[in-house]
């Protein structure tokens, strides 16, 4: 069998998408030795583990990007003879050569334009809907996701499958950090204090400055100084976070780290007081997964599909505009017991387990061979 990845994401700094696609394509590799796998792509790109040598990158055109993988992989696919295409980004080619898969990551923008770009809403609008709609099969990332899809592309439910996609380092346990890292991350942001935590880029539907009025809230109440660190880089309409930072009374205590490696990441992670996370809209909530992995309290909202994955060891508030109800949240985190938060670690770590990304490759490779 001859499989068509949209890979062109490994060609750009990995986050997100990038990172799933990187370890479900490692997966596929150690899972399947027979059938052939082709990785379309708009330039090379290198990987930090090898491939079989039934993976072969195809690299099409410089500009294959949306209007590429709809128009212009005709030729390609029966040139491979490809039988089935797996879109990894919303969008599949149109096309009556193979058989396709698409997997729907969210469709943010078009529950709530606010939430997005304007290009973005054009894209899902005029590209991701009919790739719903014309697809074989869709893997939603959550049953959030599928109940979007449904409800957007007017399509039958069976045809949806909810596979999730999340998975966490840190599910191992062990802790790769070395001391001389731990004190190079801690002298790097200045992390000698307890600290809240948000992860992710900072956008609209991220709900950055809800957050930081809720630090201010916070702060107000208590008397042990705590920082409030922002890991993520500048995305898009950031503006307004930038212009909340700069109005808060404890400013000088709000630590933004921009795109943080993965040690980093993982430091943050395992020294925090508790990880603030009421997005506004997520598919999947990874971040989420993340922090309970490593037993970290999650402070999160009811909506969309963050409640599918913090299940009852999370905290949420219902508005997640409510900077007071988070701000309680957060007295009622640090106001916590040992025995409480040792509870919440070891329920959090069990609820983090659920969450694989070899289950994910699995059954997404099962999925793309049953077609």
């Amino acid at each position: 069998m001859n499989i068509g990845i949209d890979a062109k994401v490994l060609a750009k700094r990995r986050t997100g998408i990038g990172i799933y696609v990187e370890q479900i394509v490692k997966y596929f590799s150690l899972l399947d030795t027979e059938d052939e796998f082709y990785l379309f792509t708009n330039q090379n790109f290198t990987l930090n583990f090898d491939l079989g040598k039934n993976f072969h990158q195809v690299v099409v055109h410089p500009k294959l990007k949306s209007l590429g993988i709809i128009f212009c992989l005709d030729e390609y696919l029966k040139k491979y003879k490809i039988d089935v295409f797996w879109g990894t980004e919303h969008i599949v080619p149109w096309t009556n050569v193979c058989k396709t898969v698409v997997t729907i990551h969210d469709l943010a923008v078009l529950m709530n334009p606010e939430l997005g770009t304007r290009k973005n809403a054009i894209i899902q609008k005029l590209f991701t809907i009919p790739s719903c709609r014309r697809a074989d099969k869709i893997i939603a990332i959550s049953n959030s996701t599928k109940r979007d899809v449904i409800k957007l592309s007017s399509i039958n439910e069976d045809t949806v499958e909810v596979i999730y996609n999340g998975d966490s380092p840190y599910n191992h346990g062990v802790s790769n950090i070395t001391t001389d890292q731990e004190n190079t991350i801690r002298k790097k942001f200045n992390l000698y204090d307890k600290y809240f935590l948000f992860v992710s880029t900072i956008e609209p539907r991220k709900n950055v400055p809800t957050i930081i009025k809720a630090y201010n809230a916070f702060r107000s109440t208590v008397k042990e100084s705590y920082k409030l660190v922002l890991a993520g880089g500048l995305g898009w309409r950031y503006e307004a976070s930038l212009r909340e930072i700069e109005l808060s009374p404890y400013k000088q205590d709000i630590i933004m780290t921009g795109y943080c490696s993965d040690i980093e990441r993982e430091f943050l992670y395992r020294n925090g007081e508790c990880l603030l996370f009421p997005s506004l809209y997520e598919g999947l909530g990874f971040p989420i997964i993340e922090a309970m992995s490593v037993g970290l309290p999650v402070i999160t909202a009811d909506n969309s599909s963050l409640h599918e994955v913090g299940g009852d060891v999370a905290f949420y508030t219902k508005n997640a505009m409510d900077h007071e109800a988070i701000a309680n949240l957060m007295v009622k985190v640090e106001g916590m017991t040992l025995t409480a938060r040792n509870s919440i670690a070891e329920r959090s770590k069990e609820r983090a387990q659920t969450f694989s990304r070899k289950k994910c490759a699995e059954q997404t490779l099962q999925l793309i061979k049953s077609l």
